[in-house]
């Protein structure tokens, strides 16, 4: 994401299906709270974990949406697991280092071309739903 920018609807489809069958094969017993916790942080980057699929209606997240949810969990579960959380404001912090190489690898603006392309439909990279 801090390279490339957002992803496509189909590798925010792969992302997060990897992502949410990772989660959810460590956790499958684990208390309520913690099912809680990862379905509502994953349905943040429009992700529906028991349906396994993207939240019906949805459009495809950005790429902060996915940094959040790793954000999120990593912040979750650290605790759990004896770990020192991420720091608060990470995300935006690597979000904007990453934005500060592409601009700088790019070169000064009157010196780059704009290419305006329409946002995808989810919806058409996730088979309909």
């Amino acid at each position: 994401i801090g390279s490339s920018g957002d992803p496509t609807p189909g590798q925010a489809r792969n992302l997060l299906t990897t992502y949410a069958n990772a989660v959810t094969t460590t956790i499958p017993f684990s208390p309520p709270e913690v099912k809680v916790a990862v379905v509502s942080a994953f349905r943040e980057a429009h992700w529906d974990v028991p349906q396994r699929r993207p939240m019906a209606g949805s459009q495809p997240p950005e790429g902060r949406a996915i940094c959040n949810l790793i954000f999120a969990l990593g912040t979750f579960f650290s605790p759990r697991v004896g770990k020192q959380p991420p720091p608060p404001g990470l995300v935006d912090k690597r979000l904007a280092e990453a934005k500060a190489a592409r601009q700088a690898a790019a070169g000064p603006p009157w010196q780059q071309t704009q290419q305006h392309q329409p946002p995808p439909q989810y919806a058409a990279a996730n088979g309909a739903g």
